[in-house]
């Protein structure tokens, strides 16, 4: 089967994954409510942030795609909250690579590390933006 687009760990900054839509409904909500024990009568009106946070991660988009043998090791995390989303909205999940850049680790190994923006939206209002930091492990050090 022939691949027709870049694996997500090839991606160079500027460069997208495909866009995820989705209706944040009662019964998700209440999914992640139950299982945070979290019944706070707010969220019988907006979405908790949890599922926000879950439907923003780059393994959620269409496009996500890693070739065998790797992994995508999830090593930092940053997120703004800039509007409530409310029961019922259709939200679009966004991402871009940002940044990529190479350390070092304690055994002098390069690591190279990708930096994606994520930003939820519902129409033209800015729910989150999330930058997270991947590193992509590769055959034996692969988890």
């Amino acid at each position: 089967m022939k691949q027709l687009h870049k694996y997500t760990d090839e991606l160079n900054v500027g460069e997208t994954l495909s866009d995820l839509e989705f209706t944040g409904t009662l019964q998700m909500n209440n999914q992640i409510c139950e299982s945070l024990h979290c019944y706070n009568s707010l969220y019988k009106k907006y979405i908790h942030p949890a599922l926000l946070i879950g439907m923003s991660n780059i393994t959620k988009s269409p496009s996500f795609y890693l070739k065998e043998g790797v992994a995508a090791v999830h090593t930092s995390d940053e997120v703004e909250f800039v509007n409530p989303a409310e029961i019922g909205a259709e939200l679009k999940v966004s991402w871009v690579v940002t940044h990529i850049y190479r350390r070092r680790d304690k055994c002098w190994n390069n690591k190279e590390y990708q930096v994606v923006e994520a930003v939820i939206t519902s129409g033209d209002k800015v729910i989150l933006k999330r930058r997270m930091t991947d590193y992509f492990s590769r055959g034996k050090d692969a988890i």
